[in-house]
């Protein structure tokens, strides 16, 4: 259970908006076991961000606050002494049910469909039939070489293959970019990490397990919290392990796991370009949705140098995403009317 204090303050703290955030991707889930208790206290605040929408609060807002809370800490009491009341049925109401790694993937495929619909999808042609434009041309980077720090790849030794070809994907199609496959220490992988423009995460079951990469991935999701512009690029390889919970709430920007790609290749039939399929090394081999799957990560990494400082949404920014927000943007590609939630559609009065 995480009873959450709704104030200003919490809802600037990218720390506990990732708190929120996972707590409320875990209280979605079909079997929660973990339930969500968000109480508002503070009566400063105008509007309610979307992403916590997602749930009823419980107002204990000004005179409302002595009895909300008193109210909301005896239905607690009660929900563990397995008593049911009038306020713990409101509490610990079920609410929608979402698997956050079906959304994301979700969302991944609408993101897809919109550039390259079924129509561009052909039977034994090359895709994608724009391979050309994900070349970095220098005329169109956002910053000169010099200002650009390392891209580091970050990623368990058992899955080497991955970054070994996603690398070479990067050295085809965007050459100027400093890219670092290997660091020749953990000294000089610290020092990279602490500098680097980008730090691109292999995250698998391997990852997971590797007590060098969780350290990469948090000095990574501690700079990209605060930093001007995002750090850490996730990309999911594999399906993951139930636990720990919260590498399911990163936002991915490609997971080799989305049926998608296999759905590309055995379905739609398209062809890999030839001059891609050549960067696929005999030493690693990697299956054609993997190959697809990680060409449009490269194109998405590269496409990070063509864009204004603008497009980023500015810090303090968290890295767990919320679920709430996905749907929203899913919903967005499908051209459905958000429907904006009224707070007092929200607001839970206990006594």
């Amino acid at each position: 259970m995480l009873v959450a204090m709704v104030t200003k303050d919490y809802l600037k703290s990218p720390v506990c908006r990732e708190e929120f955030n996972l707590a409320l991707a875990k209280h979605s889930q079909k079997n929660r076991d973990l339930t969500l208790i968000p109480i508002f206290l503070d009566e400063d605040v105008q509007d309610i961000p979307l992403e916590f929408k997602q749930i009823k609060l419980v107002n204990a807002v000004g005179k409302s606050f002595k009895s909300a809370i008193e109210s909301t800490a005896d239905a607690i009491v009660s929900y563990f002494n397995k008593e049911s009341t009038k306020n713990t049925k409101e509490i610990f109401a079920k609410s929608s049910e979402k698997n956050i790694d079906i959304v994301q993937e979700d969302l991944r495929a609408f993101q897809l469909s919109k550039p390259y619909p079924d129509k561009s999808r052909k039977p034994y042609t090359d895709f994608p039939p724009d391979l050309d434009s994900f070349f970095l041309r220098d005329s169109k980077r956002l910053k000169p070489a010099n200002e650009i720090n390392n891209i580091v790849l970050s990623f368990s030794s058992n899955d080497k293959k991955y970054a070994k070809f996603f690398y070479g994907l990067m050295k085809y199609f965007a050459p100027s970019l400093p890219v670092v496959e290997e660091a020749a220490s953990a000294q000089e992988m610290r020092h990279l990490l602490d500098n680097a423009t980008k730090i691109v995460t292999f995250v698998s079951p391997n990852y997971i397990e590797s007590h060098d990469c969780i350290e990469d991935f948090n000095i990574a999701l501690c700079r990209h919290r605060t930093e001007k512009n995002p750090v850490i690029f996730p990309i999911q390889i594999h399906s993951l392990p139930k636990k720990p919970s919260y590498f399911h709430t990163v936002y991915y920007h490609v997971s080799t796991a989305d049926a998608v790609w296999s759905s590309l290749i055995m379905q739609s039939r398209v062809v890999i370009n030839v001059a891609i399929q050549e960067l696929n090394d005999i030493e690693y081999s990697l299956s054609e949705p993997d190959i697809l799957a990680l060409l449009f990560a490269a194109r998405n990494l590269i496409d990070c140098f063509r864009k204004e400082d603008g497009d980023c949404t500015p810090p303090p920014r968290p890295v767990l995403s919320n679920i709430g927000r996905l749907v929203a943007d899913t919903n967005s590609l499908k051209e459905v009317e958000e429907v904006d939630i009224k707070l007092s559609k929200i607001f839970l009065g206990v006594k």
